[in-house]
């Protein structure tokens, strides 16, 4: 074990044991235990101002007037370096940079998916210390790593991840997280427009919902918890999330772990690929966006090339073995029968350790600190049949689920 001001930490393997075997609750790992060297990139906002000068970045940029879900489809971009970013929200942004034209109170600013083997050079300093070793992940570095920058306001659409579990590494700000069990995914409205391969997307506007639209949002059970900084959250493969940045200069850095439970998910998002490739070039109606801006299209051979390598895949891992069966060699944890939404969910001993804790669950009553925003008289649900709907239903991923099951078959 190693030990700090935290208290004690659990050895890594014992770490990695848990995260790719059976800790099936978002978890708070507190203390800097995800940098080789202990350094903690938010000790000086101007130290951290000169460690990025020069780095360029792309920016998604939304009035705060914006209501809505804040789809990437429907935002402004622009390039600009993460000193001039920090200078914008300090109020000293000069006129020849791109963020003058834009009232800090006004709008919030966003880059994220940033990978920092392509952002950084290979001499940057935070590419190399980066390190997720502590969390039993040695061969995972800052090559494989993801940076996010943002200011107050800006956030990230409800959406799981289709591949992989998550680890999130808060480095300056605060981030405020609403997740979702697996098991909610019917009360979250899951659709495909936008298209985006491995984020399937809720049409809940989780910030300010809508249950005329959304009644069975009512139902859901949100996992709340604020990220401080050199903290680190887990995220289990299949849950949901909304993320809200709180501060006005806010650092993340993440990576996906992979499982063995992701040739899986591999066959599920060939399909749809299929699906939405075709479905996209012949139905996307004229003025909307259905796919996500750095999404791209590919050919219907490539994308069934997709399907055949995955079954290939599943069949060489004997995963083919039963046409009806579930995939029974996956990792990914299940329920005991007496757990449910509101149960710990996980008991094992890595909570006895003080700077690991689990997330709790709230209500959804509670979680709306306005009367308004959710209202208990019986919503009145929309009838209203479009194109995108219908296509959702196609791409739906319960029917996505049963596609796959006959793909197994052939």
């Amino acid at each position: 074990m190693m030990e700090d001001k935290f208290g004690p930490f659990p050895i890594s393997s014992e770490v990695r044991r848990a995260v790719e075997e059976y800790l099936n609750v978002p978890t708070v790992f507190k203390g800097q235990y995800w940098t080789k060297t202990g350094i903690k990139f938010s000790d000086s906002i101007k130290n951290f101002r000169e460690m990025f000068t020069d780095v360029l970045l792309d920016f998604r940029i939304v009035s705060n007037s914006c209501k809505g879900t804040s789809w990437e489809g429907d935002a402004q971009y622009m390039e600009a370096t993460i000193s001039q970013f920090i200078d914008w929200q300090h109020g000293v942004a000069t006129p020849e940079t791109p963020f003058y034209k834009f009232n800090k109170e006004k709008f919030w600013a966003y880059s994220s998916y940033n990978y920092m083997n392509i952002i950084f050079s290979k001499e940057f300093k935070m590419l190399q210390d980066m390190n997720w070793g502590q969390f039993g992940f040695p061969e995972i570095t800052g090559k494989d790593s993801t940076f996010w920058l943002g200011s107050t306001g800006a956030n990230t659409p409800c959406h799981v991840d289709s591949y992989g579990c998550n680890l999130i590494a808060q480095v300056f700000g605060r981030k405020k997280w609403v997740l979702f069990p697996p098991e909610d995914a019917k009360f979250l409205y899951p659709t495909r427009i936008p298209y985006e391969e491995s984020s399937i997307f809720s049409s809940v506007n989780v910030a300010e919902p809508d249950l005329e639209k959304h009644p069975l949002f009512k139902k859901a059970h949100p996992y709340v918890v604020i990220l401080e900084n050199d903290e680190v959250l887990f995220v289990p493969k299949g849950w949901w999330h909304f993320v809200l940045n709180l501060d006005s200069v806010t650092v993340s850095v993440n990576t996906w772990i992979k499982l063995e439970s992701d040739s899986s998910s591999h066959l599920a998002e060939s399909a749809t690929k299929v699906l939405m490739t075709a479905l996209i070039s012949s139905y996307e109606p004229e003025g909307e966006i259905w796919l996500n801006p750095k999404e791209e299209l590919v050919s219907p051979d490539e994308t069934l090339g997709y399907i055949i390598s995955t079954l290939k895949e599943l069949k060489n891992k004997g995963d083919i073995s039963n046409c009806h069966a579930q995939d029974s060699k996956t990792k990914v944890p299940k329920l005991k029968k007496e757990d449910n939404v509101h149960s710990e969910r996980c008991n094992d001993n890595i909570f006895s350790f003080q700077n690991i804790i689990s997330v709790k669950s709230t209500s959804i009553l509670k979680l709306y600190s306005k009367e308004n925003e959710i209202s208990s008289e019986k919503p009145q649900c929309d009838h209203e049949i479009t194109t995108e709907k219908i296509i959702n239903c196609f791409v739906h991923p319960d029917v996505i689920k049963l596609v796959c099951q006959l793909l197994k078959e052939i």
